[in-house]
């Protein structure tokens, strides 16, 4: 993540590390940590650019970084999950944690197959009621694995 541009008006222009605080040493989050947003994301698609995932975009970091620079406390998996920690665990707790649950919904986020994480944390988000807003990426709307239960959700 770089460092911040401003326009002459001082408003942002690009790319700022998020202040999100660290999880604990063992790579688990703790139960009563709480946050405002949950990014929820296919990372193949709207995440970092790595070697392995070369048509990333960044979409779902800037959007966490955008949040985090109006105030927002967010969880991204990226900044909060770490090797050793429980992934599972870690995510259910998130989204338990979470007042709202914020996807950037591109080609596959939410497919079954393609995405059995974004799929499940959907899922989840909707059983325990958190608040959804979907942020329309591409690909088609609504994603057909999720058709009924993002269909009548205002997405942006």
């Amino acid at each position: 993540m770089g460092g911040s541009c401003s326009s002459s008006s001082g408003a942002p222009t690009g790319p700022t590390a998020p202040t999100i605080p660290p999880s604990p040493p063992s790579g688990g989050l703790s139960s009563s940590r709480t946050w405002d947003v949950m990014i929820s994301y296919r990372k193949a698609e709207t995440g970092e650019v790595t070697p392995q995932h070369k048509h990333a975009d960044r979409t779902a970091v800037v959007l966490g970084e955008l949040l985090a620079q109006a105030g927002f406390s967010v969880f991204f998996d990226a900044e909060h999950l770490h090797g050793g920690g429980d992934w599972l665990q870690g995510l259910t707790e998130a989204v338990n944690g979470c007042t709202a649950f914020v996807p950037p919904v591109s080609p596959t986020y939410g497919d079954p197959v393609k995405s059995k994480f974004t799929y499940n944390e959907f899922k989840m988000a909707d059983q325990v009621q958190k608040v959804i807003i979907p942020v329309f990426h591409s690909g088609d709307w609504p994603p057909k694995s999720l058709s009924l239960l993002i269909n009548t959700l205002q997405y942006v």
